[in-house]
């Protein structure tokens, strides 16, 4: 209530205070949220050893959030040294325990093969259980593994659904993905759609939908 002003004026120092009495007697979800305050520096003095601390007792108890920030913490060297490695082994045990944000940050580690072998199956793997989570850019990295065929064979229905479930989300890279599969990417092409979604892609402030839309008419100019 402090947190948000419901009811009472919004206090961050109070809802601190509060939220650390309930962690200090064991609620994870008091455990992740002091934690949070103590590494953004709010309504307490920012010291990223403390919320390791707190995001600690909480993923001990199984709460995934915690262990994604933990993961963060070692990837960004705050509170600890960095260590990409450690990183990776907490975003796993998040995305285990369901994260859609490490199911997200896991498959997009494998498929550029940061800090792990190049693996597309494993980045699809986890992009796939992110995606159906409702994560907009899982569903654009798992559209285009389906698209270009990375990790699997090439399926272009499966690529324009999560293309546009993402873009259903107002996911600017997704309506530019749906430009690229019509006019590029699918065996027949599309050329209406593949504009539509390239100018809805560019509208929607995505940098590499302008030059894709040049590129399409330049084609169209010369197959006329």
């Amino acid at each position: 209530m402090y947190l948000n002003g419901q009811g009472v004026p919004k206090d961050d120092l109070e809802a601190a205070r509060w939220y650390e009495r309930a962690a200090g007697q064991g609620d994870p979800q008091a455990q992740l949220r002091i934690g949070a305050f103590y590494a953004e520096g709010r309504g307490v003095d920012r010291d990223y050893g403390r919320a390791l601390d707190w995001f600690r007792r909480a993923a001990e108890q199984g709460n995934p959030d915690a262990g994604y920030n933990i993961a963060l913490l070692h990837n960004l060297g705050l509170g600890v040294p960095r260590s990409t490695v450690d990183a990776i082994d907490w975003y796993r045990r998040a995305a285990e325990q369901g994260s859609m944000l490490a199911q997200f940050r896991l498959g997009a580690i494998y498929a550029a093969g940061d800090g792990v072998p190049q693996d597309y199956t494993e980045g699809a793997k986890w992009s796939l259980m992110a995606a159906e989570q409702g994560h907009a850019l899982a569903q654009v990295n798992l559209g285009r593994f389906c698209m270009q065929g990375l990790g699997m064979a090439p399926d272009y229905e499966q690529a324009e659904r999560w293309f546009t479930a993402a873009a259903q989300q107002n996911e600017a890279g997704a309506m530019t993905a749906l430009g690229e599969l019509f006019g590029i990417w699918r065996p027949e092409k599309d050329a209406e759609r593949a504009e539509y979604w390239l100018n809805r892609g560019a509208d929607a402030g995505d940098a590499r939908a302008k030059p894709l839309l040049a590129k399409l008419r330049e084609q169209q100019q010369k197959t006329a």
